[in-house]
């Protein structure tokens, strides 16, 4: 019963936010996904996986009862139609009985449900996406308080040991296997190093132009924590992701001389912390060849090749490797998951899925507006994430999944593509 009202006043709380303020509503739909592990966690049964969903729900129908001005529809009509497309063939295999109607459907969510966040992004003005900043970098520090909490304390506090988090509590693979990776209040700490590193460009854009002190103070200790929150995670893939866009952030991009020395002054920091501390440096493991080779192999131990002939129509929206809770796993036909997104794309959505997700890809790569004269480091810093994000989404599933991870990091590639002028 307590979810089903959670799930009432996400959905309405989101829409009126959203009606009043597009900033508003994405900032309390994000803000949820920040808490929604913690209260799934808590909250155990079958509504409890639906209430960020109802979150996510109030900001599309907020974000879409407002009518859209000509120079946005012109400048968005690309993505638009790449959205519809990938919307649209997900639900026509839906209609198939491949797997069972709940399978499908959670498997529709998975495929479908945080697509419209291109759109959303590629919305967002930049005096907007100054304010998302502002929003995304409290977030950031109170996450940060709450994952030093567990840190010393321990996760029991905040999720205690039930099917929703077994996972977390198999994690425990830091400082030789004797602590867990930090989740903070995420429904895993994967999630939560990813979300850290997705707020990194949004973070960036908005300290470079900002020029308020209070303002640039507050920014500045979001991105610290963000940036500290990648180490409590612990994951290694968004581990990789952080080094590459901060290096490429401070030696790429042209940031004010204030912006590029507090960079550095942050990450001369985080470095020193993470030095010190042996819990904070599992992505170390990273410069053993033999454990990266065993990992890329068990990331492609399905061969793409192989697969398709197999099972060139998939094996069922839901049946392929999305994340399906435990309660309904047993209703899996036949399942054949890959530790690979692409594989997985493959095998729910067929070859002409994984298809026009690859040309959607290319399209993103070589869209021209995202290299004109007005784009600040933010939006650039923003296309080489989300492109670092597709590139490793061999090595791993839940690109589409993540919460809030994904939902930023689709925002950010609307934002990259077809977004409007910022300087």
């Amino acid at each position: 019963m307590l979810s089903i009202l959670i799930c009432i006043v996400a959905f309405i709380g989101t829409f009126v936010l959203t009606r009043r303020s597009l900033v508003w509503g994405m900032a309390a739909c994000v803000g949820f996904g920040y808490v929604f592990g913690v209260l799934r966690a808590n909250i155990l049964d079958t509504f409890s996986f639906l209430m960020w969903d109802a979150s996510v729900l109030g900001l599309y129908a907020g974000y879409f009862s407002v009518q859209r001005t000509p120079e946005e529809i012109a400048r968005t009509a690309g993505l638009r139609l790449w959205v519809a497309v990938l919307i649209l063939w997900p639900v026509v295999l839906t209609i198939v009985p491949v797997q069972y109607p709940l399978i499908q459907l959670v498997g529709l969510r998975g495929n479908t449900l945080l697509l419209p966040f291109l759109l959303i992004g590629a919305r967002l003005e930049a005096e907007e996406l100054d304010e998302l900043a502002m929003f995304l970098a409290a977030f950031n520090l109170v996450t940060l308080g709450i994952g030093v909490t567990e840190y010393f304390t321990g996760l029991e506090r905040f999720f205690p040991h039930n099917p929703v988090t077994q996972l977390m509590y198999n994690s425990r693979d830091v400082a030789g296997n004797t602590a867990f990776r930090i989740p903070a209040f995420f429904v895993n700490a994967h999630a939560y190093s990813g979300t850290m590193v997705m707020t990194i460009p949004f973070l960036l854009g908005a300290w470079n132009r900002e020029s308020r002190s209070w303002a640039r103070s507050l920014i500045c200790a979001g991105m610290a924590a963000a940036m500290l929150g990648v180490f409590l995670g612990a994951s290694r893939s968004h581990t990789v992701v952080f080094f590459a866009v901060v290096i490429v952030a401070v030696f790429a991009f042209k940031l004010k001389t204030l912006a590029r020395a507090g960079m550095i002054a942050m990450l001369l920091l985080i470095a020193w912390v993470v030095s010190n501390n042996e819990r904070l440096q599992r992505f170390a493991t990273l410069f053993d060849a033999d454990f990266v080779s065993a990992r890329i192999a068990a990331s492609i131990d399905l061969p793409m090749v192989e697969a398709a002939l197999e099972y060139p129509f998939g094996v069922g929206i839901g049946g392929g490797g999305t994340s399906i809770p435990y309660f309904l796993q047993d209703q899996i036909l036949e399942p054949v998951a890959a530790e690979n997104e692409y594989v997985r794309i493959m095998l729910e959505e067929g070859v002409l899925g994984l298809g026009l997700w690859i040309v959607f890809f290319l399209w993103l790569l070589t869209r021209q507006s995202a290299m004109r004269l007005k784009v600040g480091p933010g939006r650039k810093l923003a296309r080489f994430a989300t492109l670092s994000y597709f590139a490793f989404a061999s090595l791993g599933t839940g690109m589409l999944t993540s919460v809030p991870h994904s939902a930023l990091m689709l925002a950010a590639a609307g934002w990259a593509a077809e977004g409007s002028n910022d300087v």
